[in-house]
């Protein structure tokens, strides 16, 4: 793509390789290489975007480890035009290592921040996720990354289609599919959120 840089480059879905990725990072300070990730091409997209994309776990690690706590955090806040960040991407791509890789190597706080985070068209994580075609098995480890009421927190967010849903008949399915399927884990958590009530007064009891 236009504006992309060496890292853009060698991040690229396609041409990913871990020898040439390595020999990069070895090379370049952490500095320098944070910010020549930091460079965003004429989409907006940084090579963080690239690395989610890609769905290399290794990549993500390597750079992980390649960089300072405080760069990484920052590295996977930045955001494209869309307002997407890197976990954002990896959702959409059905990449679940790393969306787990990336959820677990920050604190529970900015963890929740970076999936209530919404896109330019009020998506957020979870959004994207039944928005995608491997729904399923990333709701099911984003659930397992966050506390319950967390959980109960992120499903409440309404879907909001970003064009008239009769205007394209496939985007018109995807969110009919996508707004069942919300409706359903919010059911769902409401069954989970009485069935935990009720075992909470169940013990009550019987310590009574």
């Amino acid at each position: 793509m236009p504006g992309d840089t060496l890292l853009h480059i060698t991040f690229t879905v396609e041409l990913v390789d871990m020898s040439i990725a390595k020999m990069v990072c070895d090379y370049l300070h952490p500095d320098q290489l944070y910010n020549l990730l930091l460079i965003k091409n004429a989409y907006s997209f940084a090579s963080i975007h690239y690395i989610a994309t890609s769905g290399s776990t290794d990549l993500c690690k390597l750079i992980r480890d390649s960089l300072a706590t405080d760069q990484w955090h920052n590295l996977i806040q930045v955001e494209d035009m869309s307002e997407r960040t890197a976990l954002h991407y990896a959702i959409s791509g059905g990449h679940t290592e790393i969306v787990k890789y990336i959820c677990e190597s920050v604190q529970v706080k900015l963890r929740y921040s970076l999936l209530k985070q919404a896109d330019i068209y009020s998506h957020n994580c979870i959004i994207r996720a039944c928005l995608s075609k491997f729904s399923r098995k990333i709701l099911m480890t984003i659930k397992e990354l966050v506390a319950d009421d967390m959980w109960q927190e992120l499903i409440a967010v309404p879907l909001q289609p970003y064009r008239p849903l009769t205007s394209v008949v496939y985007d018109g399915e995807i969110y009919r599919n996508a707004g069942l399927l919300l409706s359903e884990l919010r059911t769902e958590a409401k069954v989970d959120e009485v069935i935990s009530t009720s075992d909470k007064k169940g013990k009550s009891n019987m310590r009574e």
